[in-house]
């Protein structure tokens, strides 16, 4: 028959239950035991014998709870103090034997959470109200930090590898990284299409780099190894170094390697293309005090083209490629007499209308009147307004021919007068 207890302790006669004190109590029952209200023991209680085989358990008064697994192959150590951190430590599982394969809570029939010595594994939402401390966290489903999210600094990562959070305004959500809408999985995407205003990178207290819709600004030396491709309408603010740190011009390009170009400026649009342009587009200087440019070597100054548009090398030399090998159809030159004749006499002084009161008196041709005179392989149009322009270097060739026709002439009369 079932036995059952009435007191909370038994007594030294162990068939007589109804005596409330006792040294030891053995109980062997085929049946089931009751004990109303409470059990108390001084001692160890043991569930089976000691327990010997599968399913026993004791619990000992130092708050341990023992049981004998499946196998029977020992005893397992459910709950109690940790062996290792001591009384301020309950501890599941045996931490000293290292028995245990994995810990399983279950809620109905499901398997709700497992511990295992590397994961932990949830079947169900987790919810944490305090600090989440974890070496990695692999999850299934949403990862939500706040309420999914809905008010400010809530933070919600999904499945589909999306990260939200909410803006202090707690205004909507906005993505911080996730695939790109448009684009598809192949593209990671930071921020949200449309929806935040620009994004920056701190280090320490510094804005290092920021980019908004129209412009990604770098506020701090930038250090390349690779190419950098620039879209139409990229600019940069500050000095830019190539090869060398940033110095005071606002661009420095340095090359080292032997027989290697500094730089190429390369237009390759098949009909109209333009190559550098230098603009003093806040003054006008006109004088020989800024250069254009400026070829330096080592040792000195050999090439400067001022402000005025004077060009000054340090040997006064000048040339044209004139190669015979590149040349075809080498004729005789005609008469320069007539037109070197016109030149002299129509030679005039001028100044430029641009430069007004300060402009310099100086002296040359009109390009029109040269035209007019025959002479039209003198004269081009340059640049998109089509200014006349006169090939100055030809009538110094001109000059050269029509001095060796007087110089002939010369020669002649010298003869003539020497006969006489």
């Amino acid at each position: 028959v079932d036995l059952t207890w009435t007191v909370a302790k038994g007594g030294t006669n162990d068939s007589d239950p109804t005596d409330d004190t006792f040294t030891d109590l053995l109980m062997v029952s085929s049946t089931a035991v009751t004990v109303v209200p409470d059990f108390t023991a001084s001692g160890d209680v043991i569930i089976g014998t000691n327990p010997a085989s599968a399913g026993d358990i004791r619990i000992n008064k130092n708050f341990k709870f023992f049981v004998r697994n499946a196998d029977n192959s020992g005893d397992r150590v459910v709950m109690g103090e940790n062996a290792i951190t001591g009384a301020g430590t309950l501890d599941i599982g045996d931490n000293t034997s290292g028995r245990w394969d994995c810990i399983a809570f279950h809620a109905g029939a499901l398997n709700t959470l497992k511990l295992e010595p590397t994961l932990i594994t949830a079947a169900v939402a987790v919810t944490v109200t305090g600090t989440l401390s974890a070496t990695d966290i692999t999850a299934s489903g949403d990862v939500i930090i706040g309420t999914n999210p809905s008010s400010a600094g809530d933070i919600r990562i999904n499945k589909d590898f999306q990260i939200f959070t909410r803006n202090n305004a707690n205004d909507a959500n906005k993505a911080i990284i996730s695939e790109n809408v448009f684009t598809g999985n192949d593209t990671l995407d930071f921020g949200d299409n449309g929806q935040w205003a620009a994004m920056r990178f701190h280090v320490s207290t510094l804005n290092v780099m920021e980019l908004t819709s129209s412009a990604i600004n770098l506020n701090k030396a930038v250090t390349m190894a690779g190419t950098l491709d620039v879209t139409s309408g990229s600019y940069f603010i500050g000095n830019i170094g190539i090869g060398t740190d940033h110095a005071a011009p606002a661009l420095t390009v340095l090359e080292t390697t032997a027989t290697q170009k500094v730089a190429l400026f390369d237009n390759n649009h098949a009909s109209t293309p333009y190559g550098v342009y230098i603009d003093y587009s806040g003054a006008t200087p006109n004088n020989a005090a800024y250069p254009f440019i400026q070829c330096e070597d080592a040792t000195a100054v050999r090439l400067n083209i001022w402000s005025n548009g004077n060009i000054v090398n340090a040997n006064d030399s000048y040339g044209a490629i004139s190669d015979e090998r590149l040349k075809t159809d080498i004729a005789p030159a005609r008469s320069q007499w007539e037109d070197v004749k016109w030149l002299g006499a129509n030679a005039i002084n001028y100044r430029f209308l641009v430069d007004g009161d300060d402009a310099h008196t100086l002296l040359g041709w009109g390009a029109q009147s040269v035209e007019a005179a025959g002479m039209g392989g003198l004269v081009e149009l340059a640049g998109e307004d089509e200014t006349y322009t006169l090939k100055t270097s030809i009538i110094h060739t001109k000059a050269v021919i029509a001095l060796g026709e007087a110089l002939v002439r010369i020669e002649a009369l010298e003869e003539a007068l020497a006969a006489l």
